[in-house]
């Protein structure tokens, strides 16, 4: 008896292969490209952007130029130097002696300069004669005080002379022991002394000063009170020819 036949299948061939029978190799996704961003052009306008920005986990590179160091540039370069180029500068030539032939004489005689030459004068109103200025000054004060409280004296000046006195000065120091507050008339004030400048005062012309201080401490007080001045005398002759 015989064995019974076995029939083979035969394989399949490249057109019985179906496309669900092929398996289909994984999506790899596209990585993710990093933009480099640079500082754009002056005047330059930047485009709307189209894309939607990309997510926070994007990164991205900053590349700004940045202005080189110190230490970048070479040593010989000129802003590293400080040393200005040196010029050549002669001193200029001694001048030329002067001979004593082409000088001026000086004049023998300068009115400008001479102290024996005289400069005065006589004005039309200037006093001749005999000139008696005579000045008189008194001064008061209260007798007690007050630490504390205004005190107020006076200085009085009198030409009780036949003829004016002119620049009349009066000097007062302010007292020991007190505070100057003020004057009538207004004075001048150097170093605690008090100066007033009266001009000229004519016969029995008067003049009155107060001054106010406060007292500062217990005992005398008191200062005293000076006064200047200077006559005027003129007289003129009448020259004529020898």
């Amino acid at each position: 008896m015989d064995p019974p036949t076995r029939q083979l299948t035969p394989p399949p061939t490249a057109n019985d292969v179906t496309r669900e029978t092929v398996a289909k190799p994984p999506t790899i996704p596209t990585p993710p490209t990093l933009q480099t961003i640079r500082p754009a052009a002056a005047g330059a306008s930047v485009p709307p952007k189209d894309d939607p920005a990309p997510p926070a986990t994007t990164p991205r590179v900053i590349d700004l130029a940045e202005p080189p160091t110190l230490s970048d540039i070479p040593s010989n370069d000129p802003a590293t130097t400080d040393t200005l180029p040196q010029e050549n500068r002669s001193l200029p030539e001694r001048p030329a002696t002067v001979a004593p032939a082409a000088a001026e004489p000086a004049p023998t005689t300068n009115t400008d300069t001479d102290p024996l030459t005289g400069t005065g004068t006589v004005d039309s109103l200037a006093p001749r004669g005999l000139q008696e200025p005579q000045l008189a000054i008194t001064k008061s004060i209260p007798a007690t005080g007050v630490i504390g409280q205004p005190l107020i004296y006076t200085i009085r000046i009198k030409n009780t002379g036949t003829s004016s006195a002119v620049a009349v000065v009066v000097e007062d120091p302010i007292p020991a022991g007190a505070k100057l507050t003020g004057t009538v008339p207004q004075a001048e004030l150097d170093k605690g002394l008090l100066s007033w400048t009266l001009g000229t005062m004519k016969p029995g012309e008067e003049h009155k000063i107060m001054v106010r201080v406060v007292p500062t401490r217990v005992g005398e007080l008191g200062s005293t009170a000076t006064v200047r001045f200077a006559g005027r005398a003129a007289v003129a002759a009448t020259i004529a020819e020898t």
